[in-house]
């Protein structure tokens, strides 16, 4: 059953048939690994998906397994033009599972300003979240939501200094790049 999900991450719309039943099996099969195959698969055919997956998408933010958590928050991301709830995804900030947390906040990010709610929650993780991806990606959703780069900023300046995730700094280099101009202060640490 796993592979088979994952198989269908695959055929793009040719996957559409076999939908339904991915969608029931994202919140209902009792392996975790094909749960999480089943987000994989979904986000993996966010081009050729409608506004039904939003729903097991948004129900698998709690599931019991990180990994499915970690990858229905990178779906969401992925079909952000279908406009999931932002509430759901401001409390995947809050989970123990650093992978849960970086995803939520990119997923808040490509919503844009119907998630601008989620702002102080994303500030309070670009200042402090143990991870520093986490604190990148969070610092560049409260820049893209509400234009302040001081908050990227700092993020990415902290994890250039003081980081040991190379993934963060490369983050932190690709963030500077897509800021422009607002990234000017970051020259003296990436």
């Amino acid at each position: 059953r796993q592979e088979a999900a994952r198989t269908l991450a695959e055929f793009g719309r040719a996957a559409a048939p076999a939908r339904a039943a991915q969608l029931r099996a994202l919140t209902a099969d009792p392996d975790p690994m094909v749960r999480c195959a089943c987000a994989f698969s979904l986000a993996a055919q966010a081009g050729t998906t409608g506004p039904e997956v939003v729903p097991p998408l948004v129900a698998a933010l709690v599931d019991r397994d990180a990994d499915t958590r970690a990858m229905a928050a990178a779906a969401l991301e992925k079909v952000a033009r279908h406009r999931p709830p932002v509430d759901p995804l401001r409390a995947a900030l809050t989970d123990l599972d650093w992978k849960v947390r970086n995803n939520a906040a990119s997923a808040l990010r490509q919503l844009g300003p119907p998630a601008r709610s989620a702002v102080p929650a994303l500030r309070r993780l670009a200042r402090a979240d143990p991870s520093d991806r986490v604190r990148v990606v969070a610092g560049w959703a409260v820049w893209e939501l509400d234009g302040d780069a001081l908050e990227a900023v700092a993020a990415a300046a902290d994890v250039a200094q003081n980081g040991s995730d190379p993934a963060a700094r490369e983050l932190a280099f690709q963030m500077a790049r897509e800021m422009g101009p607002a990234a000017r202060p970051l020259a003296g640490y990436l």
